[in-house]
């Protein structure tokens, strides 16, 4: 067994510039930290960007929230003063080196009421509370824009536009990215039961690894089933684009395609496409998700009959075709799964180096969010609160869809130990990357992560004859 010591805090003191001096004195600002390489300017009653943001930032920005890093990413609040500042480029966002100015629009006064104590780029879930004065405010504004398009190239255009009072989300506003059997069907139920949240349908479009790639396919699966929608047809008919208009964006657009994350190559694309996105992610210990994955695509392959659109058996998949003819077992393929596919932290450190801000992303663990109890409960409000959604409205408990631990096998899957050691090998040091990983990006503590999934190794060698194991998924 491993046992992780946590790692010193990634944040350090930074020194106060004289304008950021000032409006510390005013109350406006609670500290500068430095994490990770970046400098933050964080707001007393604000610790993440906000969720309606002011344009589409530049290649390399943060890519959410109200502020443009100029030296620091920056959030101030004014008490009663209306202040505004001019921006070259037209953008919502604008920001004076050295750090002590954020807000504004060529165009627009933006005033933000201290009596709250909420900043104008986050309030209450990460929403924002900004009053515009401008004559975006009454009607019209980014959801009159967003109405009237077709393409991912006019919604930057109409995200460029300062946000109208009520319009509190983006859109699209989020994407569930994976992975797949990581309870994301779920998790996109439970949101789907929120009156502030608006559900794909249907929930697993794929449209990226589908439409929106490199030349090449960025995913064998994405190859084989084509591209047969436009962005047009995603936007309306997959996203919902005239409700969410109709909504005033008071509604957040989600769909939750599984395969994203494994299709790194698409990540820098949609970051060029919608640049303001917040990313989802769910982990499960990897050896049950191998054979969760496993078991759901042997029980669609032995169906009579045309198999569903979304399934797509590869070339790589002979293991898969003799477990259905009971010619292999599900410790050999559950090998042939970890060892072909990238580990989840190369997945995500992928994504984050296609540019993507580590606070547009979300990272849940399956394990603690679908047990019952406190702990279940906070993971599912802070996932709302991620989303800009209200934590008091929606379902208590995550509903429960697609999970075969209870009804296939709630025994257990024998497979040999032989196997069983062999996938630990593989998947116990990938983990422990992946926790280090969490760490530093400021997710969890290493340790904690890693705990039930070390308990589930523990329970399975505990119960291992010399030749075979017994395998219990997690949950």
């Amino acid at each position: 067994m491993v046992y992780l010591a946590a790692a010193k805090s990634a944040c350090v003191a930074r020194p106060l510039s004289a304008a950021a001096r000032a409006a510390q004195q005013m109350g406006l600002i609670a500290r500068i930290a430095r994490c990770g390489g970046t400098s933050w300017m964080l707001n007393r009653a604000a610790t993440q960007p906000g969720v309606v943001s002011a344009g589409p930032p530049p290649s390399g920005s943060n890519g959410s929230g109200s502020a443009s890093k100029s030296g620091g990413s920056i959030i101030i609040a004014n008490t009663t003063t209306t202040t505004t500042a001019n921006s070259s480029n037209g953008s919502g966002s604008a920001s004076k080196s050295g750090g002590s100015i954020i807000i504004a629009n060529t165009t627009t006064t933006t005033t933000a009421n201290s009596s709250n104590g909420r900043s104008s780029g986050g309030g209450s879930g990460g929403a924002s509370r900004s009053r515009s004065t401008s004559n975006e405010s009454g009607k019209g504004g980014r959801a009159a824009a967003v109405a009237a398009c077709d393409t991912f190239e006019c919604l930057r255009k109409a995200h460029a536009l300062p946000p109208a009072q009520q319009e509190r989300f983006n859109f699209p506003h989020a994407l569930i990215l994976g992975y797949p059997k990581c309870a994301t069907t779920s998790l996109w139920h439970y949101l789907d039961q929120h009156p502030q949240a608006l559900a794909s349908h249907p929930k697993e479009p794929h449209y990226f690894t589908r439409c929106y790639s490199t030349p090449t396919p960025p995913s064998r699966q994405g190859a084989a089933w084509g591209c047969d929608q436009t962005q047009g047809d995603y936007l309306r008919g997959v996203l919902h684009r005239d409700k969410a208009a109709a909504s005033g964006l008071s509604r957040a657009a989600f769909e939750a395609s599984t395969g994203y994350l494994e299709a790194p190559a698409i990540a820098p694309g949609l970051r060029r496409a919608l640049p303001w996105l917040k990313l989802v992610v769910s982990l499960r210990e990897p050896i049950s998700q191998a054979i969760s994955l496993r078991a759901h695509a042997a029980e669609i392959m032995a169906r009579p009959g045309a198999h569903p659109k979304w399934f797509a058996a590869q070339e790589g998949d002979v293991c898969l075709r003799r477990l259905v003819a009971d010619r292999a077992t599900m410790g050999e393929c559950a090998l042939e799964v970890v060892r072909a596919r990238e580990s989840y932290v190369d997945s995500l450190r992928q994504w984050l180096a296609a540019g993507w801000d580590r606070r547009q992303l979300h990272v849940m663990q399956y394990e603690t969010f679908t047990s019952a109890g406190p702990r279940a409960r906070a993971a599912l409000d802070d996932l709302k609160r991620f989303l800009g959604l209200d934590p008091s409205l929606g379902p208590a408990q995550l509903p429960a869809f697609n999970m075969r631990r209870d009804h296939v096998h709630p025994e257990g899957w024998q497979i040999s130990k032989r196997d069983y050691l062999a996938l630990l090998a593989i998947v116990q040091p990938q983990s422990i990357k992946l926790a280090n990983e969490l760490e530093r990006l400021g997710f969890c503590r290493a340790a904690e992560w890693l705990a039930p999934w070390a308990a589930a190794w523990r329970r399975t060698l505990e119960g291992c004859t010399p030749a075979n194991c017994t395998v219990v998924l997690t949950r």
